[in-house]
């Protein structure tokens, strides 16, 4: 006789399971026994009950649970609105983000560790997407250290006659491509820009308006 025994307060009722088997089992006999769950479309949250296996055995009735099969099921529904987590970094260097699901692995522990078979188990999967970054303002006396440098090279003395030049910070994903994979300032002034090392205080590259290099 299989019979089904709700143990808590949960999300859906009981008519949502299915349990399709034989009335009787034979000693030594193997069947098989298949549970189906309907979740409701609005189901969110734990649902926790047994199946009662019915076995009319005294030698196996330890306990109330020597012969029923636990069921444990959470539900979850996925966000209609994505997750943000905004960070800071303390430099310009690249970052590394991982992602995982704690809940998850600690599901994972808790049923190899009973033996329970999790060849069905899906990995957690997520669709991960950078809106932007903002980076901090360059100080001052790196600015002008930056602009000092760029004066070394007379076509840029001669396109700062007038104007304000403009500094920006270049990162290392981008600088290795012209320089190394460092962070770089790059001053620009009437059509030339100067990607300039601040570390060695010395001109790494030199672009001009009309696309040739130096």
């Amino acid at each position: 006789m299989w019979r089904y025994r709700r143990t808590t307060e949960s999300v859906f009722s009981d008519d949502a399971i299915t349990i399709t088997a034989p009335k009787e089992i034979a000693a030594g006999q193997s069947v098989e026994v298949n549970v189906h769950v309907k979740v409701p479309a609005d189901a969110k949250g734990n649902y926790r009950g047994a199946i009662d296996l019915g076995i009319d055995d005294p030698s196996i009735r330890r306990d109330d649970w020597a012969d029923m099969v636990r069921l444990e099921f959470g539900i979850w529904k996925q966000p209609t609105e994505p997750f943000v987590k905004t960070f800071t970094a303390k430099e310009a260097a690249p970052v590394t983000l991982e992602i995982s699901s704690n809940l998850f692995e600690g599901m994972y522990k808790y049923f190899a560790a009973s033996g329970a078979s999790m060849k069905n188990a899906k990995e957690p999967s997520f669709t991960v997407t950078r809106t932007g970054y903002l980076l901090e303002a360059i100080p001052p006396q790196d600015r002008d250290a930056a602009i000092a440098v760029a004066m070394q090279d007379k076509d840029f003395r001669t396109a700062s006659s007038a104007g304000v030049p403009t500094v920006r910070r270049i990162l290392p994903d981008t600088s290795k491509k012209y320089y190394a994979p460092k962070t770089l300032l790059s001053v620009t002034w009437q059509g030339v820009s100067v990607l300039v090392d601040p570390e060695e205080r010395k001109i790494a590259n030199i672009w001009k308006e009309s696309g040739g290099t130096k």
